[in-house]
């Protein structure tokens, strides 16, 4: 049993965030030294290091236990983007609608629509 080193103990602090088995993972590919997980786990105990895993958010650096590997942002962020989405999709619409040459063509179109439908309505009633 070897006895554990300054660097292995800033190597789990630094690599905290990624649970016992990355720590032990980080310890081995840089020291070369091969540690148990109960190991790992007991010596952050003894420093007071902390072992949760999280995941930092890429747009807004907010540290979450999970995040959504599609979207790879917090769901704050994907809320925001959403939102946002929403609201120029809403003023294009608006700008569209608001245009004078496109809504008096959709009158016309509404109008003629509206005929047709009463030309068939007089002819279904004739048969």
């Amino acid at each position: 049993m070897k006895r554990w080193s300054e660097e292995e103990d800033r190597l789990i602090e630094a690599y905290g965030h990624l649970g016992a088995g990355g720590v032990r993972n980080a310890i081995e590919a840089e020291t070369g030294t091969r540690r148990t997980v109960e190991a790992v786990q007991k010596r952050a105990s003894r420093i007071g290091a902390t072992l949760l895993r999280y995941e930092t958010c890429s747009r807004c650096g907010k540290r979450i236990p999970h995040m959504n590997t599609r979207w790879g942002i917090c769901a704050e962020c994907r809320y925001r983007d959403q939102v946002e989405r929403h609201r120029k999709a809403e003023a294009v619409r608006r700008d569209v609608l608001n245009d004078s040459a496109d809504a008096e063509e959709e009158r016309w179109r509404r109008a003629a629509a509206a005929e047709r439908q009463r030309r068939r309505r007089r002819e279904r009633g004739r048969k």
